[in-house]
């Protein structure tokens, strides 16, 4: 199986635990898999930011409390995983294929799709931190903005073309405006 799925199987094997079996959960999470990083167009071009962030906003949103804190506690090794790092490392896993993808766009020579796919990303993070309604959310307070400021340190590493940081600080500024001082 794929590993991006691994994680998808493991939640619905624990989501249909006979006593806890939530469809709503079930098909919110089969929902935003089915949203989830956005595919080129096929047209050589990858997907507009509305649609990238629309994608990781589904899938952030429906994160509940079992699944984002599954990994907190004590662990088989004999170690202990606090909530907030165990909430910190779900969103993570799931940002890390759209992060992937947007790099591996700069090293396919395509810096353009590499920009929208940033712009998306962040956006989609600072639609989930200002709109999510899960209860999640509240255990990841500035995880978003946090991980939006790793993925803007990568893309600033592939880029020194000023009118291109110019343009991603616009965007951020008009379409992120809460995060503009935080995001540089």
């Amino acid at each position: 199986m794929h590993p991006r799925y691994e994680r998808w199987a493991a939640w619905i094997d624990n989501t249909f635990d006979a006593e806890n079996f939530d469809v709503d959960a079930v098909n919110r999470r089969l929902e935003a898999i089915s949203w989830s990083a956005p595919a080129d167009r096929g047209d050589g071009e990858c997907a507009d930011e509305d649609d990238i962030s629309d994608g990781l906003f589904d899938e952030l949103d429906t994160i509940d409390m079992e699944y984002g804190l599954r990994h907190a506690g004590r662990n088989r090794h004999g170690g202990y995983v606090e909530a907030s790092q165990a909430a910190y490392d779900t969103v993570a896993e799931i940002l890390e294929p759209y992060v992937e993808k947007a790099m591996r766009y700069y090293g396919l020579g395509m810096p353009d799709a590499m920009d929208t796919y940033t712009r998306g990303v962040i956006l989609g993070l600072y639609q989930y931190e200002q709109d999510g309604t899960s209860d999640f959310k509240d255990w990841i307070e500035d995880v978003p903005v946090e991980l939006a400021g790793d993925l803007l340190r990568r893309w600033r590493e592939r880029t020194d073309d000023a009118e291109r940081t110019e343009g991603l600080a616009r965007f951020i500024l008009q379409r992120c405006p809460e995060w503009a001082e935080y995001l540089p």
